[in-house]
């Protein structure tokens, strides 16, 4: 399971912003330009990044996550900000793992075989894709099976649960 690197806590009944906050200039900097919404950006920034069970907003899909942690922690700010953009992504960049970027690899390959099944003419004779095409169709069993193995392993790592038979919001 991925170890959350905390970036908030709770602390003597009041939320408070961690080392890592201080100490990583991406978040510092977000804490000097927001001093006073300074819990509630860092809140945001973990809640939109971290994929493992410790965030609340795990299973919300990604299209509606931003929107609802934003009204949820009464953000009254514009996160167009790139610094916003650039504390997400880096804090994502932290939780990834091996199995989590093995995961969305072979996500992206599959939707790039899919794409390719749609899009591509098929042909046939010396210089056609057919036998291409009917080759790749014969290994579908084993790429699903890959896949269904690592989707495995990534869900055991962050202990996804979907509630309900939602979409997963772990498309990072």
């Amino acid at each position: 399971m991925i170890n959350a690197i905390r970036l908030i806590d709770f602390e003597d009944n009041k939320v408070t912003l961690t080392v890592h906050c201080y100490n990583l200039t991406f978040l510092k900097d977000l804490i000097d330009a927001y001093p006073k919404e300074s819990i509630k950006v860092i809140s945001y920034v973990f809640y939109m990044s971290y994929p493992g069970p410790e965030n609340p907003y795990m299973n919300i899909p990604e299209e509606h996550k931003s929107n609802l942690i934003i009204q949820d922690l009464s953000l009254d700010i514009s996160l167009d900000d790139p610094l916003f953009v650039t504390a997400i992504e880096k804090c994502r960049e932290l939780y990834k793992t091996p199995i989590n970027r093995m995961y969305h690899s072979l996500s992206n390959a599959l939707n790039k075989i899919s794409n390719y099944f749609d899009e591509t003419e098929i042909t046939d004779g010396k210089d056609g894709n057919l036998t291409q095409i009917i080759n790749a169709a014969k290994s579908y069993g084993p790429i699903r099976d890959s896949f269904k193995k690592i989707k495995a392993d990534f869900d055991e790592e962050t202990k996804l649960i979907n509630w309900g038979g939602k979409d997963k919001a772990y498309d990072l």
